[in-house]
């Protein structure tokens, strides 16, 4: 039977089967539709059902949870699926390691997050995270399984898609030399992540050793920029602009997910940086520097 279980096909699910499989271990991918990864074994499951997660689980070494409902149902879709995790982990000592995010941590006012640092969101979204986060470590010190976080920021890099910030189609259009849209401040200095320091990240924290029950970690970072000074580093010509508030309010109007990103604007228009110290000495990771990250995204949309 497999070694782990991972929950979510997406760029971080993709990600962490890879570093997984790279390590020598043995992958179930459990999606609803099935999806299939390469080297790996495939399960339909509804990871909001707990007697299938349980099922699925069964003889597994741990659960890693790279799913996420979509951005507008946070609050209603995240609080069954974590507690459906924490049954499938109680039923079958199966070790947690959930991909999570900054938004816990609200506006930290340019301070840089930490592992530490005071929870101070009072947007829905990140109120969301914060509580099925504590939710989660009170489970496993209440059932004796091991649980840890990962909260990354914003990531990018091979495989990202269009769902980054800096996704596929910003470098699509940084590469031919187009306009490169920004909802914030492309100025603003942001912490950024690489896709598959991400997956690294969550594999070493599922094969770690050490008694991590509890723990959240920050990262990984490949450095701090603004946009325009990615641009920069990619030595593109490419123009940023910022996209007019304005239009990001009209946008909300028809979208639900652009109207879920204005509430979040701060990420993006002031200075947003992590501290990931704690994960580089206490797991071992050593992220990719910033500017062979970007140019190993260049080299594989090119190249591909």
């Amino acid at each position: 039977m497999p070694d782990y279980l991972v929950l979510g096909a997406g760029p971080i699910g993709a990600a962490t089967t890879t570093a997984l499989l790279d390590s020598g271990k043995s992958v179930t991918i459990g999606t609803r539709s099935g999806t299939h990864l390469p080297g790996c074994n495939t399960v339909i499951v509804n990871a909001a059902d707990p007697e299938a997660l349980v099922r699925a689980a069964e003889r597994h070494l741990g659960i890693i949870v790279c799913t996420n409902p979509r951005y507008d149902r946070w609050p209603a879709d995240w609080p069954p699926l974590i507690e459906s995790v924490i049954s499938a982990a109680a039923h079958t000592g199966c070790r947690v390691v959930l991909m999570g995010n900054l938004y816990p941590y609200g506006d930290p006012l340019e301070a840089r997050m930490c592992p530490t640092s005071p929870e101070l969101t009072v947007e829905v979204k990140g109120k969301t995270r914060a509580e099925i986060s504590r939710r989660l470590r009170t489970a496993a010190s209440e059932h004796g399984f091991t649980a840890t976080e990962l909260r990354a920021s914003d990531y990018f890099g091979p495989g990202a898609g269009s769902g980054a910030v800096i996704g596929t189609p910003f470098f699509r259009r940084l590469l031919s030399g187009r306009t490169c849209w920004t909802p914030g401040d492309p100025d603003a200095v942001h912490t950024w992540s690489y896709l598959p320091d991400i997956g690294a990240s969550l594999a070493a924290l599922a094969m770690s050793g050490d008694d991590i029950s509890g723990q959240t970690f920050t990262g990984p970072s490949s450095g701090d920029a603004s946009i325009r000074e990615l641009v920069a580093l990619c030595q593109s010509s490419s123009p940023v602009r910022r996209i007019p508030a304005p239009a990001l309010r009209a946008a909300g109007y028809v979208s639900p997910l652009v109207r879920e990103l204005c509430t979040v604007l701060h990420q993006h228009t002031s200075r947003y940086v992590l501290d990931d110290s704690e994960l580089r000495t206490k797991i071992g990771v050593v992220p990719t520097p910033l500017d062979v990250a970007l140019r190993e995204t260049v080299t594989a949309l090119t190249t591909g």
